[in-house]
């Protein structure tokens, strides 16, 4: 089952783990609008070093967490 996480890169690494969304891709997708249109203070923090920020897809054997 595949599962959503989003992901940010930085100057020095690319795909850095911000949120674990679970396995809904509506949730996940209802977060990234959130961080990109209308941030909390905790998102602000969360990605103030990152860009390109991102869903990316992965199954429970890829998670490391």
């Amino acid at each position: 089952m595949a599962e959503y996480i989003i992901v940010g890169d930085t100057e020095n690494y690319t795909n850095c783990l911000i949120y674990a969304c679970g396995t809904l891709k509506e949730h996940a997708i209802e977060v990234l609008n959130r961080i990109l249109n209308n941030p909390t203070r905790d998102d602000k923090y969360l990605t103030r070093k990152h860009n390109n920020i991102r869903i990316e897809t992965i199954t429970r054997d890829e998670k490391w967490w």
